[in-house]
């Protein structure tokens, strides 16, 4: 049995549920070849932070020094099945930070449900 693209419902507390997802790489600009890009689902909110690397501690720390430390911790946060968001780092990270993980289709931009084609 195949299940469509699911639904997220918008949430009552800004910046509490978000979605993350790692671009790249791009072309060098100042050392940095990606981003941790990141979207609040109730203000549609985006932030996107310069990466040098892909590697969990670079991410890790995006998420701490660029949503949490403006934003503050997430109730939940909305990923991809991509190996990026499967390390022990990253796993440690949000067990430590008590935030409930929720996993989309790998590769799929449209099972994020919030990032839909205009055309």
């Amino acid at each position: 049995m195949i299940s469509g693209v699911g639904t997220f419902s918008k949430p009552q507390l800004h910046f509490a549920n978000i979605h993350v997802d790692i671009v790249g790489p791009l072309s060098t600009s100042q050392g940095h070849r990606y981003l941790f890009t990141s979207n609040d689902r109730s203000t549609l909110w985006p932030e996107a932070i310069p990466m040098e690397t892909a590697m969990s501690s670079s991410w890790t720390s995006a998420l701490l020094s660029g949503w949490i430390a403006i934003s503050g911790i997430p109730k939940h946060i909305t990923f991809d099945r991509g190996t990026t968001f499967t390390s022990k780092l990253w796993t440690s990270l949000v067990n430590l930070l008590v935030i409930p993980l929720h996993q989309t289709a790998a590769y799929n931009p449209a099972a994020h449900g919030m990032f839909d084609d205009p055309l």
